[in-house]
């Protein structure tokens, strides 16, 4: 599939920092042990203009408990029972640092401000943020992509657990420095969108603050093709954004097709949708689905969707889907259609009767979907504003990623009302001679820093880009003093590490490697040794301290190899043709093939 000449995407990358937290001195560490939990339930409130939010009016309307575990990395800070501390100054720097290898324009006076979340992700019900820079731009394959905001904010709370009522988040997460930069709506492919996410990426990573592991890196996806902005919330993998783009595109055009249909039959708005109960309808007791969900108390509702014959479930119609999304979200599990009958265990006639029931003309469709007796909001309006927003080709919204590479409805998009200024920290007046200094320590970017770093350590540019593309830096250092040579250090972090990995089945850690290659060279132990031992290592799975200490580990002297030679050559088993295979297999212990190929042309 072609992209759209009007495609425009736009990123804003979320990258968490190591440490301590943003206005506490608890460690951004994650943690599994839990020492409590307290409950909250959060309201909806007007920003500081008076007016509403839609996105926090949304997430009020679901009526949402949340509970919230109490790790060893939280305090009364993440529990919004105490003040913010001050901004933490090793994050500040961090983000000035990055707002100078970006070409961004720092702020003059930097105001936290709060941002309305009630979503349970926060248990104060917003999120600190700060403004550091706006501005600047980074240079891609795809060109120039423009840069609109560098940010300093506190991590959301982890989720635990998801339901349809209430929501479980641990505080192990919640607060952790996090650097939101975002671009201008530049890019025009998904493939770039993924070249610039990983430069900018790699541009932070360059200042050794970010955190490593699960979830450390995030990035919102906000794409148009002309129906509105979507923002497709926290994929987590660059090549992700490859899959959740392309999906969106072939979503939003399948729509808009769907669309046309709907409105070649129905003009003018679209009809309320209204619904009633199916009480003990003969098609409910047929359907083992429906039935199971009526007998565990569950009320059993269906109503006529005018003129969406067809268009809910049939190649590449699927309003369906767009409709069940979103009653999901308010707690009704799902939702059977007529585009999907026969199915369920209703077949032809059960189909024809419930049009009937329905009074269906010959486009029009229907729902029936299973809904807890207590939910306070009728399904109707929910499909209605659902299908009229469709119709109206507004398809702006939050949507989410799936392992899949699709996406889904969240909530609809936030505006700007949500913002209002933090009353409990001070504004902060970066110092023109810090920001200077700070000047000297400027990331420089992808393919400056591979150029840079191939030449001061001797190596290829492919190695070096590599290295730097899979966030290997740390571990090149550790090999490289451990063995006391860049190339070596290249091959066993690139080639032989992963090889005996794979063949052992054992995950060594590179401290580990670096501590055996460390004892392996205060031996004296030239470069084939110390990479035998590696092996040595993953194979057998001892400690490096005993490694060191074993015969097979320890390389053929040149009186031995020579010795070794004569006698191989006296006895008739060697020659030029096959010396080094019979060494391998009359001695386990390690030698240079060079030095015994060059014993063997001094012996004749």
């Amino acid at each position: 599939m072609s992209n759209p000449e009007n495609l425009k995407i736009g990123l804003e990358i979320h990258l968490q920092l190591k440490g301590e937290k943003l206005f506490c001195r608890c460690s951004t560490e994650l943690s599994e042990e839990v020492r409590g939990s307290v409950w909250r339930k959060l309201r909806t409130v007007s920003g500081e203009m008076g007016i509403t939010d839609r996105a926090a009016v949304y997430e009020g309307e679901r009526n949402r408990n949340f509970r919230y575990e109490i790790t060893p990395n939280s305090c009364l800070v993440e529990l919004d029972e105490e003040p913010p501390g001050r901004l933490n100054p090793r994050a500040m720097e961090t983000a000035l640092l990055v707002s100078l290898g970006l070409h961004s324009r720092i702020a003059d006076a930097i105001q936290v401000m709060r941002k309305i979340v009630i979503d349970g992700s926060n248990t104060s019900g917003f999120q600190r943020t700060a403004l550091i820079s706006s501005g600047g731009f980074i240079e891609s394959g795809s060109g120039r992509i423009g840069i609109s905001s560098v940010c300093l904010e506190e991590d959301s709370a982890r989720k635990v657990q998801d339901g349809p009522d209430s929501i479980l988040y641990s505080l192990d997460r919640l607060g952790m420095p996090l650097l939101e930069i975002a671009t201008d709506p530049d890019i025009k492919t998904p493939e770039s969108a993924a070249e610039v996410a990983r430069d900018i990426g790699f541009l932070a990573k360059e200042i050794s603050m970010l955190r490593r592991g699960a979830d450390s890196i995030r990035q919102d996806v906000n794409m148009s093709i002309g129906y509105g902005r979507v923002e497709i919330k926290g994929v987590s993998k660059i090549s992700q954004i490859l899959e959740v783009v392309r999906y969106e595109i072939a979503r939003q055009i399948a729509i808009g097709k769907a669309v046309a249909t709907l409105k070649s039959r129905i003009e003018g708005e679209y009809p309320p949708v209204s619904s009633r109960s199916l009480g003990n309808l003969r098609a409910i007791s047929k359907s083992k689905k429906l039935a199971d969900a009526q007998n565990s108390g569950m009320e059993i509702r269906g109503g006529k969707l005018p003129g969406l014959k067809g268009l809910l479930r049939s190649g590449d119609m699927r309003l369906g889907r767009e409709i069940a999304e979103v009653l999901r979200a308010f707690g009704i599990g799902g939702m059977i259609h007529s585009d999907e009958l026969p199915g369920y265990g209703l077949e032809q006639e059960d189909l024809q009767e419930l049009s009937g029931f329905f009074a269906c003309g010959a486009d029009d469709a229907f729902f029936i979907i299973a809904m807890p007796k207590d939910r306070s909001r009728s399904p109707d309006g929910v499909i209605t504003d659902r299908i009229r927003k469709m119709a109206s080709l507004d398809l702006s919204e939050t949507r989410g990623p799936t392992d899949a590479g699709e996406t889904y409805f969240l909530r609809p998009l936030p505006g700007r009302e949500r913002m209002y200024p933090e009353t409990d920290l001070p504004i902060v007046v970066p110092d023109p001679a810090v920001i200077r200094k700070l000047g000297e320590r400027t990331p420089v970017g992808m393919a400056k820093f591979v150029s840079n770093f191939a030449n001061t350590n001797n190596i290829s540019s492919q190695d070096a880009s590599t290295i730097a593309d899979k966030d290997l830096i740390t571990e090149f250092g550790l090999l490289k003093d451990a063995a006391g040579d860049a190339r070596l250090a290249v091959r066993i972090l690139l080639q032989t590490i992963p090889e005996m990995s794979r063949k052992s089945r054992r995950q060594i850690d590179v401290q580990t490697v670096g501590e055996l290659l460390t004892l392996g060279r205060n031996n004296g132990w030239p470069k084939y040794a110390l990479e035998n031992a590696v092996m040595v290592l993953f194979n057998t799975g001892r400690p490096p301290e005993e490694i060191a200490k074993m015969e097979d580990v320890k390389p053929i002297t040149g009186e031995e190899l020579r010795k070794t030679i004569d006698q191989l050559r006296k006895d008739g088993k060697v020659s030029g043709n096959n010396l080094i295979f019979v060494l391998r297999k009359s001695t386990s212990r390690p030698f240079d093939p060079s030095e015994a190929m060059s014993l063997v042309a001094n012996l004749n």
